[in-house]
């Protein structure tokens, strides 16, 4: 299925089964080249976005593409080996459509690993220095140079992955026939180039439920998704001191939460029983029971928060400032959190990052209880506008679209009604002085009750 969108192509895949041949996508071998080759394009676009475009990037792609492969081999050790052949089934698929020349399962690992760093070049540096002084797994020597050689490297490239987000759920009383909306706007890197092949893909699982993740070809798993049990997923960064790469990626650990999960509870279930990396706050949310849980997490701990917790009902500034705001049937998160250990170890602690989030915190609910005095209830176009106005546009003014330039990182903002299975979904578009973030684009309404089926 292909669709535009602010004039460049999206495409929408269906994917059956769990085997290696999943992602030969029904054997059609244009198809293949076609969307293979559109993942090779958006890594090379996001590789010059890091490294630089400089004469010498090709070399130093090849050995960050090195270390990329160390990372991969410590994240891989917890992921489910349904995963593990879904990547050997793009490569296979890739070569059946004439692309030899590039692994292109290998790259989408890689995507994998980015898209799981911290955000912060310091968090990215202590990470990389943990593996050497605390091994989980044995390291060569050569492993060992390479890391060394980023661990100096780290601040001569553009490695802020992912330093905002935010994200929301809101039900009941507040909401239109009482049912669950959620949403995610993705603060990263803006204007990479990931844009021009945008991606839906609709897996079918031969042994779960199936569901719908959002993003960009070459970035693998779920930034976003929502599954036919009624059931959306969430992120935002949440720097924090302690973070390994001795867990189940969140890229892929989210999937596996909306494959396995009809409940909130056996949602929760799963994240106990699986490991964290690195800091996140984390959403799973429930349509079908109107509830929603948040996941505070750095590297071996998880805070659970439900609506009204006394943790961030009573969270102040050590000057006493009050900045928790929770409010009946709805939850929502920036990029700090709530639960005391988690406090204790957040990197951002009394930055401008921090104030910010706070502030974009906050504007959930004036909003929650702005709509809430006038008796609006809200329906799907109250929780886009809802969406859009904490999505990082420009910090100049949030609840206006200022036009370009912008100053703001927002790439990818959606808004779910898992009950009925809709989604509205929005992307970065256009390119330096004319890029404009996902928030003050349009939003697509893409229903997938017969895609689910």
């Amino acid at each position: 299925y292909q669709r535009r969108v602010h004039g460049k192509q999206w495409y929408q895949r269906r994917v059956h089964g769990k085997q290696w041949y999943q992602r030969r996508v029904h054997g059609k071998q244009w198809y293949q080249r076609r969307v293979h080759g559109e993942s090779l394009e958006n890594y090379d676009s996001l590789l010059k976005s890091l490294l630089g475009d400089k004469w010498y990037e090709p070399v130093e792609r090849n050995v960050l593409g090195d270390l990329l492969d160390t990372q991969w081999r410590i994240l891989s050790r917890q992921t489910p080996q349904d995963f593990i052949e879904e990547l050997k089934g793009v490569t296979d698929g890739a070569k059946k459509a004439g692309i030899t020349k590039h692994d292109v399962g290998r790259l989408m690992t890689h995507g994998i690993v980015l898209g799981n760093m911290p955000g912060d070049t310091d968090d990215v540096r202590r990470l990389l220095e943990n593996e050497i002084l605390h091994p989980t797994v044995a390291l060569s020597e050569r492993e060992i140079a390479l890391i060394r050689r980023y661990i100096d490297r780290i601040h001569d490239y553009n490695w802020s992955l992912g330093p905002q987000c935010s994200m929301m759920a809101v039900w009941g009383s507040r909401t239109k026939g009482g049912n669950l909306y959620s949403g995610r706007n993705l603060d990263w890197n803006k204007d990479t180039g990931l844009a021009k092949h945008k991606l839906v893909t609709v897996y079918k699982p031969t042994n779960g439920y199936a569901h719908a993740t959002f993003g960009f070809a070459c970035l693998h798993g779920a930034l976003a998704g929502m599954s036919s049990q009624g059931f959306s997923v969430h992120e935002a960064n949440l720097e924090t001191v302690k973070d390994t790469f001795d867990g189940f990626p969140w890229l892929l650990r989210l999937r596996y939460v909306m494959e396995h999960s009809q409940t909130i509870d056996q949602a929760v279930r799963i994240w106990k029983n699986t490991n964290n990396t690195v800091g996140f706050n984390f959403m799973t949310a429930s349509a079908n029971e109107n509830k929603a849980v948040v996941y505070e997490t750095k590297g071996g701990y998880t805070a659970y928060f439900e609506p009204m917790d006394p943790r961030e009902q009573g969270a102040r500034l050590p000057n006493g400032t009050a900045i928790g705001a929770p409010r009946t049937e709805a939850l929502f998160r920036s990029n700090h959190g709530f639960d005391p250990q988690i406090v204790a170890s957040f990197n951002w602690n009394g930055t401008h990052a921090y104030n910010n989030s706070i502030f974009r915190y906050g504007l959930w609910p004036a909003m929650l209880d702005e709509y809430h005095s006038n008796n609006i209830p809200i329906g799907a176009e109250e929780a886009i506008r809802m969406v859009a106005v904490v999505a990082q546009k420009s910090e100049a003014n949030y609840y206006k679209c200022l036009g370009t330039p912008y100053d703001g990182s927002d790439v990818m903002s959606i808004v779910y009604s898992p009950k009925t299975s809709e989604a509205w979904a929005s992307w970065e578009n256009g390119h330096k002085a004319a890029w404009t973030p996902s928030g003050c684009t349009s939003y697509m309404h893409i229903d997938f009750s017969d895609l689910f089926k």
